[in-house]
Protein backbone atom coordinates (compact mmCIF):
# COMPACT_ATOMS: atom_id res chain seq x y z
CA UNK A 1 0.00 0.00 0.00
CA UNK A 2 1.50 3.38 -1.34
CA UNK A 3 1.84 5.95 2.25
CA UNK A 4 0.38 8.65 -0.05
CA UNK A 5 -3.08 7.74 -0.36
CA UNK A 6 -3.12 4.95 2.03
CA UNK A 7 -4.38 7.16 5.05
CA UNK A 8 -7.37 8.26 3.39
CA UNK A 9 -8.79 4.50 3.66
CA UNK A 10 -8.33 4.68 7.29
CA UNK A 11 -9.79 7.98 7.97
CA UNK A 12 -6.51 9.93 7.73
CA UNK A 13 -5.52 12.06 5.15
CA UNK A 14 -2.10 14.30 4.70
CA UNK A 15 -2.27 17.95 4.58
CA UNK A 16 0.54 20.30 2.82
CA UNK A 17 3.48 19.67 5.60
CA UNK A 18 2.54 15.56 5.05
CA UNK A 19 1.74 15.02 8.26
CA UNK A 20 -1.27 12.70 9.19
CA UNK A 21 -4.48 14.19 10.82
CA UNK A 22 -7.82 12.53 11.54
CA UNK A 23 -10.74 13.03 9.24
CA UNK A 24 -13.89 13.94 11.06
CA UNK A 25 -16.78 10.90 10.08
CA UNK A 26 -19.25 12.09 7.31
CA UNK A 27 -22.34 10.39 9.79
CA UNK A 28 -24.63 13.24 10.62
CA UNK A 29 -22.24 15.82 9.15
CA UNK A 30 -24.65 18.81 7.86
CA UNK A 31 -22.38 20.18 4.96
CA UNK A 32 -23.56 24.25 4.05
CA UNK A 33 -24.28 24.38 1.16
CA UNK A 34 -22.83 27.17 -1.25
CA UNK A 35 -24.99 28.53 -4.15
CA UNK A 36 -23.42 30.06 -6.87
CA UNK A 37 -25.53 32.87 -8.34
CA UNK A 38 -25.65 34.07 -11.76
CA UNK A 39 -26.83 37.23 -13.65
CA UNK A 40 -28.05 37.36 -17.05
CA UNK A 41 -27.77 40.15 -19.49
CA UNK A 42 -25.60 42.25 -16.51
CA UNK A 43 -25.83 43.06 -12.53
CA UNK A 44 -28.00 44.89 -10.97
CA UNK A 45 -26.93 47.66 -8.14
CA UNK A 46 -26.28 46.35 -5.00
CA UNK A 47 -27.78 46.83 -2.24
CA UNK A 48 -30.93 44.67 -3.19
CA UNK A 49 -34.01 43.15 -1.39
CA UNK A 50 -35.25 40.15 -2.39
CA UNK A 51 -38.75 38.96 -1.47
CA UNK A 52 -39.42 35.42 -0.35
CA UNK A 53 -43.22 34.67 0.16
CA UNK A 54 -43.02 38.08 2.55
CA UNK A 55 -39.75 37.06 4.21
CA UNK A 56 -36.93 39.70 3.18
CA UNK A 57 -33.31 39.14 2.05
CA UNK A 58 -30.88 41.91 2.27
CA UNK A 59 -27.87 41.83 0.62
CA UNK A 60 -24.83 44.36 -0.07
CA UNK A 61 -23.02 42.16 -1.96
CA UNK A 62 -23.58 39.26 -4.14
CA UNK A 63 -21.63 36.85 -1.76
CA UNK A 64 -23.86 38.38 0.84
CA UNK A 65 -26.97 37.63 -1.59
CA UNK A 66 -25.79 34.10 -1.72
CA UNK A 67 -25.18 33.30 2.13
CA UNK A 68 -28.36 34.41 2.57
CA UNK A 69 -30.28 32.54 0.05
CA UNK A 70 -28.15 29.28 1.43
CA UNK A 71 -29.83 30.12 4.70
CA UNK A 72 -33.96 29.86 4.02
CA UNK A 73 -35.92 26.98 2.15
CA UNK A 74 -37.81 27.83 -1.12
CA UNK A 75 -39.65 25.20 -2.76
CA UNK A 76 -38.08 24.75 -6.34
CA UNK A 77 -39.81 26.65 -9.82
CA UNK A 78 -40.37 30.09 -7.81
CA UNK A 79 -39.15 32.88 -9.28
CA UNK A 80 -38.21 35.47 -6.40
CA UNK A 81 -38.80 39.68 -6.74
CA UNK A 82 -35.47 41.74 -6.49
CA UNK A 83 -35.42 45.14 -6.38
CA UNK A 84 -31.50 46.98 -6.95
CA UNK A 85 -29.94 50.65 -5.44
CA UNK A 86 -31.86 51.95 -8.90
CA UNK A 87 -35.81 51.48 -8.21
CA UNK A 88 -35.25 48.40 -10.97
CA UNK A 89 -36.88 45.41 -10.86
CA UNK A 90 -35.21 42.15 -10.99
CA UNK A 91 -36.43 38.21 -10.58
CA UNK A 92 -34.46 35.34 -9.02
CA UNK A 93 -35.01 32.04 -10.57
CA UNK A 94 -34.64 29.85 -8.07
CA UNK A 95 -34.23 26.40 -10.58
CA UNK A 96 -30.96 28.14 -12.48
CA UNK A 97 -30.28 30.53 -9.88
CA UNK A 98 -30.09 33.38 -12.16
CA UNK A 99 -30.83 36.91 -11.60
CA UNK A 100 -32.41 38.37 -14.63
CA UNK A 101 -33.83 42.04 -15.29
CA UNK A 102 -36.24 40.45 -17.23
CA UNK A 103 -39.10 40.88 -14.53
CA UNK A 104 -42.64 41.83 -14.45
CA UNK A 105 -42.08 44.65 -12.58
CA UNK A 106 -39.34 46.81 -14.39
CA UNK A 107 -39.70 49.85 -11.49
CA UNK A 108 -40.42 50.45 -8.33
CA UNK A 109 -41.13 53.91 -6.12
CA UNK A 110 -39.81 54.41 -2.64
CA UNK A 111 -43.68 54.08 -1.22
CA UNK A 112 -43.84 50.91 -2.56
CA UNK A 113 -41.00 49.69 -1.39
CA UNK A 114 -41.44 50.83 1.80
CA UNK A 115 -45.02 49.56 2.15
CA UNK A 116 -43.45 45.78 0.81
CA UNK A 117 -40.81 46.66 4.10
CA UNK A 118 -43.30 47.35 6.34
CA UNK A 119 -45.96 44.81 5.72
CA UNK A 120 -43.21 41.93 5.43
CA UNK A 121 -42.84 38.70 7.90
CA UNK A 122 -39.39 40.16 8.73
CA UNK A 123 -40.57 43.87 9.68
CA UNK A 124 -43.47 42.27 12.12
CA UNK A 125 -41.40 39.63 13.67
CA UNK A 126 -38.53 42.12 14.38
CA UNK A 127 -41.05 44.91 15.66
CA UNK A 128 -39.56 47.70 12.82
CA UNK A 129 -41.10 49.88 10.76
CA UNK A 130 -39.63 52.47 8.27
CA UNK A 131 -40.96 55.88 8.70
CA UNK A 132 -43.11 56.47 5.48
CA UNK A 133 -42.73 60.38 5.93
CA UNK A 134 -40.16 62.33 4.00
CA UNK A 135 -39.19 59.85 1.47
CA UNK A 136 -39.45 62.79 -1.19
CA UNK A 137 -36.38 64.53 0.21
CA UNK A 138 -34.17 60.95 0.14
CA UNK A 139 -32.34 59.38 -2.62
CA UNK A 140 -33.82 55.85 -3.82
CA UNK A 141 -30.49 54.14 -2.90
CA UNK A 142 -30.39 55.34 0.07
CA UNK A 143 -33.71 53.99 1.48
CA UNK A 144 -32.88 50.84 -0.17
CA UNK A 145 -29.74 50.90 1.84
CA UNK A 146 -31.57 51.78 4.98
CA UNK A 147 -33.78 49.13 4.54
CA UNK A 148 -31.03 46.43 3.32
CA UNK A 149 -29.48 47.62 7.16
CA UNK A 150 -32.70 47.40 8.91
CA UNK A 151 -34.12 43.53 7.39
CA UNK A 152 -30.07 42.60 8.25
CA UNK A 153 -30.69 43.21 11.66
CA UNK A 154 -34.39 41.75 11.36
CA UNK A 155 -32.88 38.41 10.23
CA UNK A 156 -29.71 38.12 13.40
CA UNK A 157 -31.65 38.87 16.44
CA UNK A 158 -28.80 37.42 18.54
CA UNK A 159 -26.37 39.47 17.49
CA UNK A 160 -28.75 42.47 17.61
CA UNK A 161 -29.09 41.75 21.49
CA UNK A 162 -25.73 41.57 22.68
CA UNK A 163 -24.39 44.60 20.48
CA UNK A 164 -26.69 46.38 22.89
CA UNK A 165 -25.90 44.64 25.97
CA UNK A 166 -29.10 42.77 26.45
CA UNK A 167 -27.54 39.73 26.25
CA UNK A 168 -28.78 36.67 23.80
CA UNK A 169 -32.43 35.53 23.61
Amino acid sequence: MDSRIGFSNIGLHRNARNSPRPVKPSVGLIVERKIMIQFLFRRPRFPVICDAQGVLIGAETPRQLSDQLASIEVAPGEQLPLIDASAEGWVLDIDYMVISPLAFKKSWTKKEVVEMFNKSKTASQAGLEYPARSLSSKKFDRIIGELVKLILIANKPQKIAGAFGLGSY
